[in-house]
């Protein structure tokens, strides 16, 4: 399976900077995981959602 690659909106930028830094550094690492692993065993599809 081809890795994604994931580009942050500079919203969400500014946002991440409210957040404390053992937070942040969590949320990048799962992140991460998503681009090489996107649906990881245990994900559910929102219901509504246009992606399969």
């Amino acid at each position: 399976m081809a890795a994604f690659s994931l580009e942050w909106r500079s919203s969400t930028r500014k946002d991440r900077r409210k957040l404390p830094s053992h937070e942040i550094a969590r949320i990048l690492t799962e992140v991460e995981l998503l681009a090489g692993e996107p649906y990881p065993h245990g994900s559910e599809k929102l219901a509504g959602s246009e992606h399969t």
